[in-house]
């Protein structure tokens, strides 16, 4: 029977933290997509983001006082992911190797625990409105408080007014992302609420969902405070961004989506 000392645990978190900032090297194989290059006609991307506390207490931060707080610790995990995927959630643009990655990277990241049944889906039936899609959301994330759901589906309708507006030809597949930080009976949860919508263009230039079934999923994970804490010194070593700012930073709304 093999023991596993304290030595082994330190050195097999660390390798996990290791192996997850590193790339897939699957990536490597794949041609990256030039960045002078043209869009891809008949698909786009919008994303959202919210944040959300009730005020109760959350455990120390100890070591990572600096960062302000724990919905910190959670906007640099998320920045930090993207820069390692070269995923860009305010450009209407949609890169397909970047999102999948970026999904992947957040699913597999060390510092965060699955909350109970981690991923839902919802089907909605042929001909389903905009509306639909945000009501299927809202129900999805009836585990949450009401003022915690309505901050997420605020959200939510920030990227379907972008998604029906935003101009990728008469017809196209809008990709749609919503995160949310919910400090909530003392723990803080990541929620990603994803899409895909297959739309036409109609009356007064706005898009509307083609007669097909669409499928919505939500993940909700918990941060990992007492990882976080054993690697603080990393973690410290990594660019981070005030909750405030990332909220503003990651939504891609009409009035900040840029070309």
């Amino acid at each position: 029977m093999t023991i596993s000392t304290t030595s082994d645990l330190v050195r097999g978190n660390r390798l996990k933290v290791s192996a997850w900032v590193g790339p897939y090297p699957e990536f490597f194989e794949l041609p990256r997509v030039r960045e002078d290059a043209a869009p891809p006609q008949g698909r786009d991307q919008a994303t959202g983001a919210a944040y959300v506390s009730d005020g109760q207490a959350l455990p120390s931060l100890g070591a990572l006082a600096p960062l302000g707080g724990w919905a910190s610790v959670a906007t640099l995990l998320l920045k930090k992911t993207q820069e390692m995927t070269g995923f860009d959630p305010v450009s209407t643009v949609y890169d397909v190797m970047a999102w999948s990655s970026y999904l992947r990277k957040l699913a597999s990241m060390p510092f965060l625990r699955v909350a109970g049944r981690n991923t839902r889906e919802r089907m909605l039936p042929l001909h389903a409105s905009m509306a639909a899609v945000r009501e299927a959301f809202e129900a999805m994330c009836a585990r949450f408080s009401v003022p915690t759901r309505d901050a997420i589906m605020a959200s939510v309708g920030g990227t379907l007014a972008l998604a029906e507006k935003n101009p990728a030809g008469m017809q196209k597949t809008n990709h749609q992302m919503v995160a949310a930080i919910v400090e909530e009976a003392g723990r803080v949860q990541i929620v990603q609420l994803w899409t895909s919508v297959s739309l036409a263009l109609g009356e007064e230039n706005l898009y509307r969902p083609l007669p097909r079934a669409m499928s919505l999923r939500c993940s909700v994970r918990t941060l990992d405070t007492l990882k976080c804490l054993r690697h603080a010194e990393t973690l410290r070593r990594w660019s981070a961004l005030p909750v405030e700012a990332w909220v503003k930073a990651v939504n891609s709304t009409p009035e900040l989506a840029r070309e």
